[in-house]
């Protein structure tokens, strides 16, 4: 009894086999596996607090307070012109 092997066309064998590869790797470019997954990294407590503090001052901007007065708009408005810290001047938003 003798084997036949079966003959080989190298170039069909080639292009199926890349055809193969083409369809796994797009599989693969589209899986979970290939998203980078997010990583939350921790400030440091400073640069928290000054992210609060920016946070609350936009949102002071937005949403600003009903009950302000003229004078205490405009006093508010100084003190942050002249830089001072908003916890330290009473009319501030926060």
């Amino acid at each position: 009894m003798t084997l036949l092997t079966p003959t080989l066309d190298v170039p069909t064998a080639v292009l199926e086999s890349a055809v193969v590869a083409a369809a796994q790797a797009e599989r693969i470019a589209q899986s979970d596996a290939a998203r980078p997954t997010p990583r939350r990294v921790r400030m440091p407590a400073a640069l928290e607090q000054l992210e609060c503090a920016a946070r609350a001052e936009v949102q002071a901007l937005i949403h600003p307070r009903r009950s302000s007065s003229e004078e205490e708009l405009l006093f508010a408005t100084v003190a942050w012109d002249l830089g001072l810290d908003g916890a330290a001047v009473s009319v501030s938003g926060r």
